[in-house]
């Protein structure tokens, strides 16, 4: 479903529980708490980067200052057990919260490691409690124009997501493109795949036409190093479900290699590249750590929200 900013005070105006935050430099993060004034006496986490800039500093404290009930939990980008762990504690917030209400989490500024890991840890809630998460991410207006991340400084498994390596097996890597192609064939180079695809998003489901468009410039930048025996595929921006099967049927080609999936797109996208690797313990997901981000300006906040229900996430039977 697709709200607009403008309507989530009416939709978020009671029975709510509790609320999960990302907090960064990108004025995305605090769209929400902004917003919903429910959730400002209501338990929250607020992750933040350990090694947080002014800008994500600024906007941390915008958010504990709204929401009176928030606890701060610090991410180490370069260490992801502690990621994990972190995150983790999201488990115990939703479970003590979902009783009194909904559980808010907004996904908008969470890193892409960190949202397969915080995936896998609402897949791990009692099934009951599903049905009581929404997950909502605050549409971008642009991108920065001329980078949003550069120096590729560590490439590794998502933890939960590592796949079964196999050394008799070929590899696969899947990359879905966004606007980093530095990054992207930063991790091409790494993994050195026997086979490579590229994906980038459906106009029909891009977020809106302009960033489509430039999404395309990328793909076809990017393709073209590559040389004709690189496959290409489209998926949705939009919509995770439809983002897992599109990925699915790419993975369905090659059975007998080593899948591995590179999400560089959106937010909405990579969920839907998690669902397939909690599907399928066997497809591996990676990600490339990167030392600098455009922080000045990445992206401007659009005017639309989108919203999941968990439930409808992890019941779908994609396997």
């Amino acid at each position: 479903m697709t709200l607009l900013i403008s309507d989530l005070p009416k939709a978020y105006s009671d029975n709510i529980g509790a609320a999960v935050f990302r907090v960064s430099f990108e004025g995305r993060s605090t769209v929400i708490a902004r917003a919903v004034e429910a959730l400002q006496t209501k338990p929250a986490l607020v992750f933040s980067s350990q090694r947080a800039d002014k800008l994500a500093k600024d906007n941390l404290g915008i958010l504990l200052s709204l929401n009176t009930g928030a606890s701060n939990l610090r991410l180490d980008g370069k260490d992801p057990l502690q990621l994990a762990d972190r995150i983790s504690e999201v488990k115990s917030l939703c479970e003590s919260a979902i009783p009194h209400g909904r559980i808010i989490i907004d996904i908008t500024c969470f890193r892409r490691e960190e949202l397969l890991i915080l995936m896998r840890v609402l897949s791990g809630l009692e099934r009951r409690l599903w049905r009581s998460c929404e997950l909502l991410y605050v549409s971008a207006a642009s991108m920065a124009e001329d980078w949003l991340s550069r120096n590729t400084v560590e490439y590794r498994s998502v933890i939960g997501y590592s796949g079964q390596p196999s050394p008799a097996k070929r590899s696969h890597l899947i990359v879905m493109v966004g606007f980093e192609v530095e990054r992207a064939r930063d991790i091409i180079a790494n993994y050195e795949p026997a086979k490579l695809t590229i994906g980038y998003g459906r106009q029909a489901e891009s977020i809106n036409t302009p960033l489509y468009h430039r999404n395309v410039h990328f793909f076809e930048q990017l393709k073209s190093l590559y040389g004709a025996d690189v496959d290409s595929f489209d998926f949705s921006l939009t919509d995770p479900l439809k983002a897992a099967r599109e990925i699915l049927a790419v993975i369905s080609k090659t059975p007998d290699m080593i899948n591995i999936v590179a999400p560089l797109n959106n937010k909405i996208s990579t969920i839907g590249a998690g669902l397939v690797g909690i599907s399928k313990k066997e497809v591996q997901i990676c990600y490339g750590v990167v030392s600098e981000y455009n922080v000045k300006s990445y992206s401007k906040v659009g005017d639309k929200v989108y919203r999941f229900n968990l439930a409808d996430l992890l019941e779908a039977g994609l396997v």
